[in-house]
């Protein structure tokens, strides 16, 4: 069975995210409160985050103490505020830490860091960030800054280090909405495990199981309704427990959510290579997807703003990862559309590629299970 350069090289651009490596959304939270004076600024930062750039768990027993936190204090403080530059007046402002705190987020426990903000009695007009950029690239930090008539929130990332500060809130809901539109595509391109998901309920709608094997759709109608199937469920599935779990509805711990999506995949990908999910494939995608919304919901889990800006955050979110989601539909079905009769493309494509999105899975599973402990007070 002899495989044209076109067939190989779209068979490895299918497969290709199987060798990506997934982790949870990385992710920091800044609060500056401009609304009193002296400015006021506090930062959560991820334990797994400040593991990764300082190696907190000093005796290697997979758990951070409050011993190995506090010890570590200067270390975190000093780290953390060379990556952090704030500018007044032309001048930058001087930065000190204040007693370390701790608190809970829905994706795990954060190391709390009250700064003290000194810039003469001005007002700060922007903030530099670049904490973990030199080690995750896809790092985000999210700042919400309070001020007298409202508040902003600004996402931080590689491309975008520095956020312009104001008093004044106007015109920055279009700013908001940009930037966390930009968020959720980058969330669902960026997450290894998503796409992964996305690609094990995508692939087959091209595809019939009819006697004990998958053979091609024998209508583009045919397709088009089952993709549209699978691609709405999962839609509504992870919107409502996206939005459940940013407003505050349902609580959810991450330390069983990213193995929980892990299972997901595993499942997905096996009932590829031999059905067995009882019901359609929009009502597992649905099914299947209740758990990816809880995944999403870790990206805005510590905003912290009020309601109506948490709505217009949330929206704007939800939007980015559908666009993200029809740009993948967009690329993947038609090319498996066209190789849906090829048996490379099923045996390959489909049920190889299955096995190997499964084994996968199965790695993050056991990974995410055994991960590292967080803290005990």
């Amino acid at each position: 069975m002899r495989l044209s350069t076109v067939q190989r090289w779209t068979c490895w651009w299918l497969l290709f995210p199987v060798v990506a490596l997934a982790h949870t959304a990385s992710d920091s939270y800044l609060t500056l409160d401009l609304a009193g004076n002296p400015p006021q600024l506090r930062w959560d930062i991820a334990l797994p985050d400040l593991q990764q750039a300082l190696g907190l768990d000093r005796d290697a027993d997979r758990r951070i103490t409050w011993g190995e936190l506090r010890a570590a204090h200067p270390e975190i403080a000093g780290y953390a505020m060379q990556r952090l530059r704030l500018r007044a007046a032309g001048r930058d402002c001087a930065i000190a830490a204040l007693p370390q705190r701790v608190a809970d987020h829905n994706d795990g426990t954060y190391a709390v860091l009250p700064l003290d903000v000194d810039c003469d009695g001005t007002t700060p007009t922007t903030l530099s960030y670049k904490l973990l950029f030199d080690i995750d690239p896809t790092h985000r930090g999210v700042l919400r800054v309070i001020t007298n008539t409202g508040e902003q929130v600004h996402l931080l990332s590689p491309e975008q280090p520095t956020a312009m500060l104001s008093r004044e809130t106007s015109g920055g809901r279009l700013l908001l909405v940009r930037e966390h539109l930009e968020n959720g595509i980058g969330h669902i391109l960026g997450g290894a495990d998503h796409l992964l998901f996305l690609l094990t309920l995508i692939l087959p709608v091209v595809l019939e199981h009819r006697e004990g094997r998958w053979q091609a759709a024998t209508s583009a109608r045919q397709v088009a309704g089952k993709l549209l199937g699978v691609v709405t469920a999962f839609t509504l599935a992870h919107s409502l427990t996206l939005s459940l779990a940013v407003l505050g509805m349902v609580e959810t711990a991450a330390r069983w959510v990213e193995p929980a999506i892990a299972l997901t995949i595993c499942l997905a990908a096996l009932n590829n290579v031999r059905p067995f999910l009882p019901g359609s494939a929009a009502s597992i995608a649905f099914v299947l997807g209740l758990v990816h919304g809880f995944g999403f919901a870790a990206a805005l889990s510590g905003l912290g703003t009020t309601r109506e800006t948490t709505l217009l955050v949330l929206g704007a979110f939800n939007v980015g990862v559908e666009l993200g989601q029809l740009l993948v539909v967009g690329l993947v079905v038609p090319i498996a559309y066209v190789y849906r009769h090829s048996s490379v493309f099923r045996v390959v494509g489909v049920q190889f590629g299955s096995v190997a999105i499964a084994a996968v899975a199965i790695f993050w599973f056991v990974e995410r299970s055994l991960t590292l402990g967080l803290l005990v007070r």
